[in-house]
């Protein structure tokens, strides 16, 4: 097996070239091209041209073996990625903050292809993320325009990124089942999470949670298997016997009859929590435990608990009986977009707006989730209706604005406080008009 350079070695051997220069009376490289080369050089020099790039995960696994296998993961990560799909977009723009109206690159996000609708595609997009670290979105350029027609979701466990060579790191995506057909990397939007093992490119795939958290996974799995064995056998819980005498099973069909009169006198959940009784002296025989007996339950709530820290979200949205009051209900919603679902949504967007809209609708533009769309990120109503009333300096038409309703004719005044009247009338006599003799 050939022995690679790791990377503290190809960036100590960059360094080295870098730092002795300025005391041997040689002026420092220029930050211009021939400097990225030989970055690009010392990094990516092992990595093959024309071929793809080794992933050390096993995503099949995290796939199959985790987020299918453990319900709890299951809970965690899907919640996380429906909500994620729910949210809508807005293009706008960066140096005068406006937003653009039916801005046309919105059309592809809103009608991805013709076999997903805009929830299905994010949601298995977000998916892939949160299980593999990488979502791979092939896109499809309109013809003889700009924007994009159509965007899909690659299976991520079974794409792979080859390399143009230490030049061209990443020049293209390939599926393992395709046969060798390559995707163009313009044509491919790869979002992943960061991934600080470099060995040989394996740095430019993103690294999944579950890497760290697998032995959570494992004993997830022990977990839900031990359980339901305890539940499928439970029976009585114990025998109360008559001593055994020396030699008192002969043959091993003895022996066996034994066993099959045991096991119908005290298997099935009918029997479960029930004493057998045998004749003679006593002796006592415990084989019944429960799942409570066995810290099953206790276990599982604790696996749950580690599953919500990995993937940052507040583990009373999922059942964990501790903190499930109504304020901290309300806080652990505001936590989940904020950790977990926004951070998620922003990673897409982000390499979205840097690879398509900058380039093909302006530097300026760019996208970005509507977060008035989210209800757990609003102050509420009573909250804000407090808030305003104490905010003179806004006009009663800018009030109406923040409550969303239509602003008034009459509206664009400020109120003071006290006696609520239009700031330029303070201070000025009123005439109280005479009634009127009918």
């Amino acid at each position: 097996m050939t022995d690679y350079p790791t990377i503290l070695q190809r960036l100590r051997q960059l360094f080295r070239i870098k730092a002795i220069t300025p005391f041997v009376g040689v002026k420092p490289a220029p930050q211009d091209t021939q400097s990225v080369e030989m970055l690009m050089r010392s990094v990516y020099q092992w990595v093959g041209q024309g071929m793809p790039l080794y992933d050390d995960q096993n995503d099949q696994n995290y796939i199959q073996k985790g987020f299918q296998a453990v319900a709890d993961l299951y809970s965690v990560v899907s919640w996380i990625a429906q909500k994620g799909s729910e949210l809508r977009f807005e293009v706008y723009d960066e140096r005068t903050g406006k937003v653009i109206e039916n801005h046309e690159a919105l059309e592809v996000l809103y009608h991805p292809n013709p076999l997903m609708s805009r929830e299905e595609f994010f949601e298995l997009s977000y998916l892939f993320q949160l299980i593999t670290g990488n979502t791979y979105n092939w896109t499809l350029p309109r013809t003889g325009g700009r924007g994009l027609l159509e965007m899909y979701v690659l299976p991520s466990q079974w794409t792979r990124i080859v390399s143009g060579g230490w030049m061209e790191p990443v020049a293209g995506y390939t599926l393992d089942y395709r046969g060798g057909i390559v995707y163009p990397k313009e044509q491919v939007l790869h979002v992943k999470t960061s991934n600080p093992y470099f060995n040989s490119g394996s740095e430019l795939y993103g690294m999944s949670p579950l890497k760290s958290g697998w032995n959570i996974v494992q004993k997830a799995n022990s977990n839900q298997i031990a359980a339901k064995r305890a539940f499928d056998t439970q029976g009585a819980v114990g025998v109360l016997s008559k001593e055994a005498e020396a030699n008192t099973f002969t043959t091993p069909e003895q022996f066996e009859n034994l066993q099959q009169r045991v096991k119908k006198i005290i298997s099935g959940p009918e029997k479960a929590g029930k004493i057998i009784a045998e004749q003679g002296k006593f002796n006592w025989i415990n084989f019944g435990l429960s799942p409570v007996d066995l810290n099953l339950l206790k276990d599982a709530e604790a696996t749950l608990l580690d599953v919500c820290n990995l993937y940052h979200v507040p583990s009373q949205l999922f059942n964990v009986s501790a903190g499930q009051k109504y304020d901290n209900m309300e806080t652990a919603g505001r936590m989940a977009y904020t950790d977990a679902i926004l951070p998620l949504v922003n990673r897409w967007v982000s390499k979205y707006t840097m690879q398509y809209i900058k380039p093909m609708y302006g530097a300026t533009l760019r996208l970005r989730p509507i977060i008035s769309d989210i209800p757990e990120l609003q102050t509420s109503k009573a909250t804000q209706v407090e808030w305003l009333s104490k905010a003179t300096w806004l006009t009663v038409n800018e009030k109406r604005v923040e409550m969303d309703y239509e602003p008034k004719p009459d509206g664009d005044v400020i109120l003071v406080s006290g006696s609520d009247v239009p700031l330029d009338m303070v201070g000025l006599d009123r005439a109280i008009p005479e009634p009127q003799n009918e």
